[in-house]
């Protein structure tokens, strides 16, 4: 079902490719692109946690080249906090992953999603799990005709699925709620999930 296998360990650094000044590349963000193409965003407290690796002067360096060469752009918002997506227009973006980007998630939903993006970023790093996909990323995969039901219809989505590192390459759904719900909701939550084709070609 196309499962990326997800890549840990420290930053990669190539000496190949060229800045859009014209400069060559030393450091490109491969691992970083890849990511936020799956969530549609990053925040920079993201980053520091699950793609850096260095000293305090190469990460301010590293994280100024990725805005200054314009690999990311600010999130529309514009709240204050470092929220960032991608270049769709970058040549490194298009080269790593074409036009398979995730829409953005709006402001108000983007401390619920970093916290499901943690989540699933620290599975990976503490080798509980081999691969995992958001839901923008589900939502983007599924055909256009699911896309466009009446809301009633539209097939309903975790916030994430994980592919667990075991014998079973059990695949588990992420769910997270920051607000509370009724008995009833939660069950009705629970059905939903149960009906999301979890073997399906686009989960």
């Amino acid at each position: 079902c196309g499962w990326e296998q997800i890549h840990r360990g420290t930053l990669r650094v190539y000496h190949h490719g060229t800045s859009s000044l014209g400069q060559p590349m030393k450091y490109q963000p491969i691992r970083e692109i890849e990511f936020m193409a799956k969530s549609g965003f990053i925040t920079k407290e993201l980053w520091e946690e699950f793609f850096f690796n260095g000293s305090r002067s190469w990460k301010f360096q590293l994280w100024k080249n990725l805005k200054d060469e314009k690999v990311l752009i600010e999130h529309r918002s514009k709240n204050g906090r470092d929220i960032w997506v991608l270049n769709r227009r970058h040549p490194l973006v298009i080269k790593t992953v074409g036009d398979a980007i995730s829409t953005a998630p709006f402001v108000a939903q983007i401390a619920h999603d970093e916290l499901v993006c943690r989540f699933a970023l620290e599975t990976m790093k503490q080798g509980l799990g081999i691969a995992y996909r958001l839901e923008p990323e589900l939502k983007k995969m599924a055909p256009k005709t699911i896309r466009h039901y009446e809301t009633s219809l539209r097939e309903k989505y975790p916030d994430g699925l994980i592919q667990l590192n075991d014998n079973d390459k059990t695949r588990v759904a992420l769910e997270l709620e920051l607000t509370r719900k009724s008995p009833k909701r939660y069950r009705q939550m629970l059905e939903d999930r149960k009906s999301t084709r979890l073997n399906s070609s686009h989960t």
